[in-house]
C-alpha cells in the first residue's frame, strides 16, 4: 500500500479553495455589475416618467393660463382695479379719450392676468432643461411655444393703444391681427395663429409623453 502525501494533498485542496474563492468573487462582481446596471436603468426610467409628468402638466397649466389671459370678458371690478393701479403708477387717464383710455386699461388687465399666472409659466421654464436632456430638441420647442405665446400676447396688448389711435377699421388687417393675438378668435372656423401653435405643441407633447406616463400607471 502506498502512503498518502498529505502535504501535497493539502496544497492541492488549498489551491482548489483559492480557485473557488476567486470564482465566487467573480460571480459576485458580475451580479453586482448587473444589479448596478439595472438600478441605473430603473433610475433613468423613473426620471423620464417624472420629467414627462412635469412637462405635460406644465404645458396644460400654461395653456389654461393663456386662455385666462385672453378671456374677452373683463368684469367691472377687474377693470376698476386695473384703472386704479395704473393711476397709482402715474398714468394720466383722466381727460384721455374714452377709446384710448379703454385701450390702456385693457392692456393693464392683460398684464395683470399674466402676472397672476406667473407660477404656471415658471413651471414650464423650470422643466425645459430636463426635457432637453431626456427628450430632445423637438419637445423643447413644443414647451417653448407657451412662453412665446405669452410674450406675443403682451406685445400685441402694447399695440392696442396705437390701434385705437389709428381708428377702428373692421377691414384693417393689422388691427384684426393685433386683436386676435390678444383675445383669440371668435370660433374654431376663425382660429388664430397662437391657438394653432399651442394646439400643435400639445399634440407633440402628448404623442411622446402620454405613453411614458401610462407606463407608470400600468406598473402602479
Amino acid at each position: 500500500m502506498s502512503s498518502i502525501d498529505w502535504a501535497a494533498t493539502g496544497a492541492m485542496i488549498a489551491g482548489l479553495g483559492t480557485f473557488a474563492g476567486a470564482g465566487a468573487i467573480l460571480v459576485a462582481a458580475l451580479l453586482g455589475k448587473n444589479a448596478l446596471s439595472d438600478y441605473r436603468a430603473q433610475r433613468i426610467t423613473d426620471n423620464q416618467i417624472e420629467v414627462a409628468d412635469r412637462a405635460l402638466t406644465g404645458a396644460y397649466r400654461a395653456l389654461d393660463a393663456i386662455r385666462g389671459m385672453r378671456a374677452r370678458w373683463m368684469p367691472a371690478a377687474e377693470l376698476h382695479a386695473t384703472e386704479e393701479q395704473l393711476k397709482e403708477l402715474g398714468m394720466k387717464l383722466d381727460g384721455m379719450p374714452d377709446e384710448l383710455k379703454s385701450a390702456q386699461i385693457t392692456k393693464g388687465v392683460v398684464y395683470r392676468r399674466a402676472e397672476y399666472f406667473k407660477d404656471d409659466f415658471d413651471a414650464v421654464f423650470a422643466v425645459i432643461p430636463s426635457v432637453r436632456a431626456y427628450f430632445g430638441k423637438e419637445l423643447v420647442e413644443a414647451m417653448e411655444a407657451f412662453p412665446k405665446a405669452r410674450n406675443r400676447i403682451l406685445s400685441s396688448a402694447d399695440m392696442l393703444y396705437m390701434v385705437e389711435r389709428r381708428g377702428r377699421d373692421e377691414d384693417d388687417k393689422f388691427s384684426i391681427n393685433i386683436r386676435k393675438d390678444v383675445f383669440g378668435s371668435w370660433g374654431e372656423e376663425d382660429e388664430d395663429s397662437i391657438s394653432t401653435s399651442l394646439k400643435d405643441a400639445i399634440l407633440k407633447l402628448e404623442k411622446v409623453l402620454l405613453p411614458i406616463i401610462g407606463r407608470e400607471l400600468e406598473n402602479a
